[in-house]
């Protein structure tokens, strides 16, 4: 056994919690030197996970939820979901995404409440803006949003001043991150709320659901034109999350054009008639 792997032990048992974090993922993925082993990884992982290490806690999870590539020693979601939660609460937001993606596969029937408190977790102990734009979107009840068709409990927190309050928000704070990977998916959500939502008030003005009136229209149109716009920037930016094939990207930008002009016309067509 090499030096490196000796010392990590040592560390390990002497109570280190990263060391025994660094222990179990190596054991769990036959890293450092070290060979797949599920209860070495198991019992070193549980050791940090139970020392509040986040990391540890999002991977020891995936003991308990059978994701099919990662090894589990049990099928238990209460468990699973225990220690997302608290990686969660630790600062990890990969936990909370993981921990929505459970409840979507094995709980859609949850409260809505629960979803939208990890979103609120998201937020406000991971500064995570796109969790923010999400949390927006359903607000505003837009169909766009995923977790809107997945979840029916979300249903009821349909407030849509609020909810793009919160997505104008988020996208200012993520204009000020030099080189942030997330602004086009922001804007596009952004516009994706916004068309839907004024869409459906404007068609239908006489329903009790309308939010936008008059001038208010004009405002939700100007507003989806200004995140339209950003959006195209930051496709021809390429600012993406996961990189794209240039034959992707040049149709992307194509559509978003298309759908500038058309935020344009209707834009300039409701302002002829005021």
């Amino acid at each position: 056994m090499e030096q490196h792997m000796i010392d990590l032990i040592d560390s390990a048992n002497m109570g280190d919690i990263d060391s025994q974090y660094r222990l179990g993922s190596a054991y769990k993925f036959g890293e450092e030197g070290f060979s797949k082993d599920l209860l070495e990884s198991h019992k070193w992982l549980k050791l940090a996970a139970e020392g509040d290490h986040p990391d540890a806690q999002l991977i020891y999870a995936y003991f308990f939820i059978d994701k099919g590539d990662h090894g589990h020693i049990r099928h238990d979601l209460e468990e699973g979901t225990y220690w997302l939660k608290r990686a969660g609460a630790n600062g990890n937001a990969q936990a909370l995404w993981l921990l929505i993606g459970v409840y979507a596969t094995f709980s859609p029937e949850i409260s809505g409440e629960v979803v939208v408190d990890c979103f609120k977790m998201l937020i406000g102990t991971c500064n995570d803006y796109t969790a923010a734009v999400e949390l927006g979107s359903i607000y505003c009840g837009s169909p766009a949003n995923k977790h809107v068709r997945r979840f029916p409990g979300l249903k009821v927190y349909c407030d849509p001043e609020k909810g793009f309050r919160l997505m104008e928000e988020s996208i200012r704070l993520a204009e000020g991150m030099e080189e942030n990977p997330l602004k086009y998916e922001q804007y596009a959500m952004a516009c994706q709320a916004y068309d839907y939502d004024s869409s459906k008030s404007y068609k239908h003005e006489e329903e009790s659901s309308c939010y936008f009136r008059g001038s208010d229209r004009i405002i939700a149109l100007a507003k989806k034109l200004c995140y339209a716009e950003k959006a195209l920037a930051s496709l021809q930016n390429n600012a993406f999350t996961s990189p794209l094939s240039k034959e992707v990207v040049t149709s992307l930008i194509a559509e978003q054009k298309n759908y500038l002009n058309s935020a344009r016309g209707e834009l300039l067509e409701l302002l002829n008639k005021k």
